[in-house]
């Protein structure tokens, strides 16, 4: 793993292994919109990236500006109601961190206005990463279907040949991406150690009501260590907080509007997708890499390329996971 030195790709190895799903950098939605069940696209330094909802139809609005892959003869997965659920406490407020960040001192705690608290770790590894949200994160997921499994299998080539035709995006099949799940918040920060971070200490600190208002440092030896990198967001809070200071009223109300824009739950935090694996000697195989992954095969003229493999992602979370450089997968 210590190859793997740009933040988003040791961000996201880092707490893969917590079990939750791929970890994304940047959680906030592209100009294509928020991430959805069924959307079929890419990451690109840590963001998704939505080539088409595979749930939808294709004069549906999601699809309709880029189109959908092979026109008239397109036909959506159709979701299973019984398997699509939602868990709307699926992670507390608070830090989660990667098993190389040791907790030293906690004070303070997660109240109702968000999270109140100074936390403070040590890095034991070279590389590390936390992830702090404001809020309960909410979880939702199809849980695991042979039959979107197989969808994928009959489609992934017009996929990629939609978005490198037609889009003009050079995608190999196993950097795309069938979205079967996602867990999303309202705030967040996000930090990654890079490379020498051992013995670096964490300090997140303030009165996080807003994420944008925690006071974050790592050290190392009593100097800023300068291999670490960090985001906060959504961008929106961060543009409104800006304009507040500069346009503030004397009694500092915060309008019912802003309040509504705050509490969006649009940030998407970590991914459940279903994907394809070059298998060694034998071509490619699915491989569904956030919770319960499976491979699954299909009716191409490659079905012997692709084996149906099934496994949990926390009995995954002690292995190391490869990333391609800019799929982050």
């Amino acid at each position: 793993m210590g190859s793997l030195t740009t933040p988003d790709a040791v961000y996201a190895s880092q707490l893969f292994r917590c079990g939750e799903g791929l970890p994304l950098w940047s959680p906030e939605h592209t100009k294509h919109g928020e991430v959805l069940v069924g959307d079929v696209g890419y990451m690109r330094h840590g963001a998704f990236y939505r080539l088409f909802n595979a749930t939808k139809a294709a004069d549906d609005p999601i699809n309709k500006e880029y189109g959908v892959p092979n026109g008239n003869s397109y036909k959506p997965f159709t979701q299973s109601q019984y398997g699509l659920n939602r868990d709307l406490n699926a992670i507390s407020p608070g830090p989660m961190c990667s098993k190389s960040l040791t907790k030293l001192i906690v004070g303070g705690g997660a109240g109702t206005h968000g999270v109140d608290a100074s936390f403070h770790f040590k890095c034991t590894d070279d590389q590390g990463a936390f992830l702090l949200l404001k809020d309960a994160a909410t979880r939702e997921e199809l849980h695991p279907s042979r039959r979107m499994e197989n969808y994928m299998h009959r489609n992934f080539r017009s996929w990629q040949s939609f978005a490198v035709d037609d889009l003009d995006v050079d995608l190999q099949p196993e950097d795309i991406m069938f979205v079967r799940g996602w867990v999303k918040t309202t705030q967040w920060a996000v930090a990654a150690i890079t490379h020498e971070g051992r013995e670096a200490r964490v300090s997140i600190s303030g009165e996080i009501g807003s994420v944008a208002d925690a006071h974050l440092s790592i050290h190392k030896s009593d100097e800023v260590s300068n291999y670490y990198a960090h985001r906060t967001g959504p961008s929106r809070i961060l543009h409104r907080k800006r304009h507040k200071h500069h346009h503030s009223s004397d009694s500092g109300s915060v309008e019912p509007s802003e309040r509504d824009d705050a509490d969006q739950l649009d940030q998407c935090i970590f991914l459940h997708y279903y994907k394809l694996k070059r298998r060694r000697f034998l071509g490619f195989k699915k491989l569904e890499a956030a919770a319960e992954p499976r491979d699954p095969s299909g009716p191409h003229d490659d079905d012997d390329e692709f084996v149906v493999e099934e496994a949990s992602a926390r009995e995954k979370a002690s292995m190391p996971m490869r990333f391609r450089r800019d799929s982050q997968a």
